[in-house]
């Protein structure tokens, strides 16, 4: 495959392409899971089988089709998808900010709760209760093995291929398209955060998205994001893990920040403000003197 072969394409059509191959990924997925109920009877759909669909979903539906789309329409494919190594102390920076966040995450995400849709909307409002209830069984079904085998496999795929394949398309693919003006980073994060369809999270994983947008933007790689996501998740999986192994209730975690501990969420807001205003000041204070230096 010749780099940069269809350079100069439009935006939409590189799109196009990229959409193909994502299409070209799922009826593969298709015609591989037909063959299979085929020969070996239906499918036991057990937690190795979910791992194995997540990593086929990350691997082949999303990280291949951007990676082949951008080495066709780009003659520079790293310096597009902002490749570029990070700053040590802003990658150490972003991954403590991410953990910091989690109360005001938790805090976010019960003022979310709270919506309610008009009662026009019923069907609607029923229709993304089915779809987080799905997905909360999903997650609790790959979180509740309690052997250290089932951490790591979690951890290699809910965290780390998860981040760098969302991070990839989201961030890398679809930013990259639209534009790394304010609309585009505020659009992406729109798209991530429905795609996950996840609606009463909606609001803090589409203010996640933003952040790992301007954080993209203000670093100048796409490491910056795909660090501090990968981080989200893993404590997210991590924390899950040890309260099965204790026999804890997750809904308490999932509620440090709220209630009886609200101070905490709030003081965790205060400082994760306070964190991006000084990590962005660096960023962009870093990346001018870089400009400089190269253009002397």
């Amino acid at each position: 495959m010749k780099i940069g072969r269809y350079a100069g394409v439009s935006a939409w059509c590189k799109i196009g392409i990229w959409l193909g191959w994502m299409l070209a990924a799922v009826v593969l997925l298709t015609i591989l899971t037909t063959i299979i109920t085929a020969c070996c009877g239906p499918i036991h759909v057990s937690t190795d089988w979910m791992r194995g669909m997540l990593v086929y979903q990350d691997v082949i539906i999303l990280i291949v089709p951007v990676i082949l789309t951008v080495c066709l329409c780009e003659q520079h494919p790293k310096q597009w998808l902002h490749v570029a190594r990070p700053r040590t102390n802003h990658l150490v920076y972003a991954i403590l900010l991410m953990l910091v966040a989690l109360p005001f995450n938790n805090l976010l995400a019960h003022w979310n709760e709270q919506m309610a849709l008009p009662e026009s909307w019923a069907g609607i409002e029923e229709w993304m209760k089915q779809k987080e209830l799905a997905s909360e069984q999903l997650i609790e079904k790959l979180m509740s093995e309690t052997h250290w085998v089932s951490l790591v496999l979690n951890v290699l795929v809910i965290a780390v291929l998860a981040g760098l394949s969302e991070e990839i398309c989201f961030r890398g693919m679809i930013q990259g398209t639209l534009g790394h003006r304010h609309w585009g980073i505020w659009l992406t994060a729109i798209l991530f955060s429905a795609i996950h369809l996840q609606f009463y999270g909606f609001i803090p994983r589409l203010l996640l998205g933003a952040l790992f947008g301007y954080m993209m933007v203000w670093s100048g790689s796409i490491w910056i994001p795909i660090a501090m996501h990968i981080t989200n998740n893993a404590c997210v999986t991590i924390l899950y893990y040890i309260a099965h192994l204790r026999g804890m209730d997750t809904t308490k975690m999932d509620a440090f920040g709220t209630g009886d501990t609200l101070w905490v969420g709030i003081v965790s807001g205060v400082m994760v403000v306070i964190g991006i205003y000084f990590l962005r000041r660096s960023m962009t204070i870093s990346n001018a003197s870089s400009r400089t230096s190269a253009g002397s």
